[in-house]
């Protein structure tokens, strides 16, 4: 097993399944009867046995890989066009290479969203600058001059993801443009007030600046001991026992430079929420003391939703629920 992970490590299943995905976004833009829908036909269900030699590859297995020439421009450039015949098959090629992804998978990937927004702006910049327009009225523009015809065309070329239109590019189209209106007014995600977590105590800037050398600490630990846990392939308990120390010796240090909790809690909240890394300092530092804030703001009531076997409130993976409350006291567990 040791061995079939390593082998599956940088493995092409996932890669091989988005070419293929490629594909039939690209089939989307010939008539069926055409010969490059037929051939991209062919290569699709070609895809389906490039996936499991692609499987077989963890395995050990010496696994042919799918051809280049079919996802890569470059590579079909290269064919050779010596003969009549081998020309027309390479401008074939082409025509039907599946070298990007479709346009849905920028909801997917983050990077490929990035790289197609960094796109439409800065070919927007490039229109308003040669045409005082923008890319979309040059589009919707009736009478367009050669020049402006070969922008689009461009435009069109270049684009970092599939237009065509495939099943799932439509329904992204669709989605887009039926909530068109609420993602431009509701799009942007509001900052959270991370306030409603704090104890609302002032606290030295001294004692921030002390715990704050100890959060760099913790996370120099935390990523060492994570390399450490993963080369060691140390089980989950053993993990879990390890990591409950270090958090032990943390709580101390922490401990030692502010003994108030109020006032620890409310610094290490500031550190962690006022950056955009990771919050886990703060929760296993102060966790416990964070939850009773939140419980102090609402009364010390929870809600939380219990199994009943019909007429509930609503349905979640099939079983039925109902919403409860409870009332904490203050000197009462909540867990």
């Amino acid at each position: 097993m040791v061995q079939a992970n390593k082998l599956a490590f940088g493995d092409e299943i996932g890669t091989t399944t988005n070419r293929i995905t490629s594909m039939i976004e690209r089939q989307a833009a010939f008539n069926k009867d055409s010969e490059e829908y037929k051939i991209l036909d062919y290569r699709i269900m070609c895809g389906q046995h490039y996936q499991q030699t692609a499987i077989d590859k963890a395995k050990g297995i010496i696994a042919k890989p799918m051809p280049k020439y079919w996802y890569d421009k470059s590579t079909c450039n290269k064919l050779p066009e010596d003969t009549e015949e081998k020309k027309q098959f390479k401008e074939l090629c082409l025509r039907i290479v599946a070298e990007n992804k479709p346009y849905f998978m920028k909801y997917v990937y983050p990077d490929l969203m990035a790289k197609y927004n960094k796109y439409l702006k800065d070919t927007n910049s490039k229109c308003i600058r040669e045409f005082k327009m923008s890319m979309l009225d040059l589009i919707e523009k009736p009478n367009k001059t050669i020049r402006e015809k070969e922008f689009i065309e461009y435009y069109k070329k270049f684009m970092p993801v599939g237009n065509n239109p495939c099943t799932i590019n439509r329904i992204s189209w669709l989605f887009e443009d039926t909530f068109k209106s609420y993602i431009c007014k509701y799009g942007k995600t509001k900052e959270f007030d991370y306030s409603i977590l704090k104890s609302g105590v002032e606290y030295s800037k001294y004692d921030y600046q002390r715990i704050s050398k100890v959060k760099s600490e913790y996370e120099d630990s935390v990523k060492y001991y994570q390399k450490l846990a993963n080369k060691q392939r140390l089980d989950k308990d053993e993990v879990s026992v390890n990591r409950n120390m270090m958090l032990l010796k943390f709580k101390a240090k922490c401990g030692e430079i502010c003994s108030n909790k109020k006032e620890l809690c409310d610094i290490v909240i500031d550190l962690c929420y006022s950056s955009s890394k990771s919050k886990q300092f703060a929760w296993d530092i102060c966790g416990e003391v964070i939850i009773e804030n939140l419980l102090e703001k609402n009364n010390h009531i929870i809600n939380y939703p219990v199994l009943v076997k019909s007429n509930g409130e609503f349905e979640f993976g099939g079983e039925q629920f109902i919403m409860c409350q409870k009332r904490f006291e203050e000197d009462e567990e909540l867990l």
